[in-house]
């Protein structure tokens, strides 16, 4: 089926964006110019961002490739799932791991600028 005019074609499917987006390369790696224009209308700077429901950590990557401090979480072995990938791309210094059951209620007492979570249900 051929695309219509309007629709912009998917990013070439490259090793950091498979890690980023972790599956279905083609529809969500779409999402990252999205996510990146939500984060633009941000105050500038490193922001305070929680991922919720990491897997591997692929957005948290990505926002730690653009300098912000992530933490990111799953319900448990946060670390051993995440942190290989982020160590992969050297950002892991500005990575906190924390296992998180929201359903319990919040564990932090400084908030967050960002709340992002990717293929959670």
């Amino acid at each position: 089926m051929a695309e219509r005019p309007e629709e912009t074609p998917a990013p070439a499917p490259t090793a950091l964006l498979a890690d980023i987006v972790g599956w279905d390369v083609r529809t969500w790696g779409r999402a990252v110019s999205t996510w990146d224009a939500a984060l633009a209308a941000l105050p500038a700077g490193p922001l305070d961002v929680l991922e919720v429901g990491a897997g591997p950590g692929g957005p948290s990557l990505w926002l730690a490739l653009k300098g912000h401090r992530v933490t990111t979480s799953n319900l448990d072995h946060t670390e051993a799932l995440a942190r290989p990938l982020h160590e992969r791309y050297g950002v892991a210094d500005r990575v906190t791991y924390v296992d998180l059951d929201l359903t319990a209620g919040s564990p932090f007492d400084a908030a967050f600028d960002v709340v992002v979570f990717k293929s959670v249900l």
